[in-house]
């Protein structure tokens, strides 16, 4: 076990699938050079006793919880997501009291350096922001401080099925409504809509420009490790100049937009001239009372 005080890294381990996962985060956090102990969370109930074989080996402390099932998935169903419904089981990471702090990252997540500063942030509670809307953390990585007052806090949230998502981001979200944000560059999130135009041409330009370290890089919640990527066409010598046009052209039309807004706020201020005009006139014909 850990010292009383230790800071760590730590994953959660609920399904068989996710274990080539679990297993790449550690060798790139240990092949990234750090030396703070590596934890993982497991439900015995859901995997295969080679599974634990596998997990022993390379990591420090193998800790069993127990598979906390949302009652009320009605909100994975609408998001498509089922597979999530496990997740509350994220909550038992504040259980774990032995740890003076820990640093989770999701099973699907690559280190492409050991964020070790974050082992040393003084904060309750630190996630990154997720992208697109509405304004909330992303819990594929946090660090957080161990405590059972919170722990009580959301088990009680989590008896109750309480999450605008079903799974442990809303749930998490609602619980901690005052958060430290943390850079984007600790949990780069993929996506496949339109954000990916820009990735792709940063990738393009990375050779012109300083590239920003990069803490660690979601996988997505497929499972990228079985998913069939298709080859990808060779790229033309004059993509770059479309991407570029591209993203200008998203740029004026956003702009534009704004420019829309603002206008029509400032007709639904400004008082009509015609109501102006009715009102002068009044004033002009009113009759002038003197008192003797």
């Amino acid at each position: 076990m850990a010292d009383m005080g230790e800071a760590v890294y730590c994953t959660m381990l609920l399904s068989d699938n996710y274990l080539p996962g679990a297993m790449v985060l550690a060798h790139s956090l240990r092949d990234s050079g750090s030396k703070a102990k590596l934890v993982v969370l497991v439900s015995l109930d859901s995997l295969k006793p080679s599974t634990l074989g596998e997990l022993k080996a390379i990591y420090d402390d193998i800790i069993p919880i127990n598979r906390f099932v949302n009652r009320n998935p009605a909100n994975l169903y609408l998001m498509n997501r089922p597979d999530l419904i496990s997740t509350f089981s994220k909550i038992e990471l504040w259980r774990q009291t032995q740890y003076s702090k820990i640093v989770y990252i999701d099973a699907d997540v690559v280190s492409l350096r050991a964020p070790n500063e974050l082992l040393k942030l003084e904060t309750h509670f630190a996630a990154v922001p997720d992208i697109g809307w509405p304004d909330c953390f992303n819990t594929g990585l946090m660090v957080l401080t161990p405590n059972m007052q919170d722990y009580h806090s959301l088990l009680a949230l989590a008896q109750r099925g309480i999450s605008f998502d079903g799974a442990d981001q809303g749930l998490l979200n609602i619980h901690f409504k005052k958060w430290d944000r943390l850079s984007f560059i600790y949990n780069c999130t993929p996506s496949g809509h339109y954000q990916s135009l820009l990735v792709e041409y940063l990738k393009l330009m990375q050779n012109r420009f300083p590239e920003p370290q990069v803490g660690v890089i979601g996988i997505s919640r497929l499972n990228r490790w079985k998913a069939y990527i298709p080859p990808r066409r060779p790229m033309h010598k004059f993509d770059h100049r479309l991407m570029s046009t591209h993203l200008v052209l998203r740029l004026l039309l956003l702009l534009n937009l704004k420019l829309k807004l603002e206008f029509i706020m400032l007709k639904l201020m400004k008082p009509s001239s015609k109501a102006t005009n009715c009102m002068t006139l009044g004033a002009r014909s009113r009759p002038k009372f003197h008192m003797y």
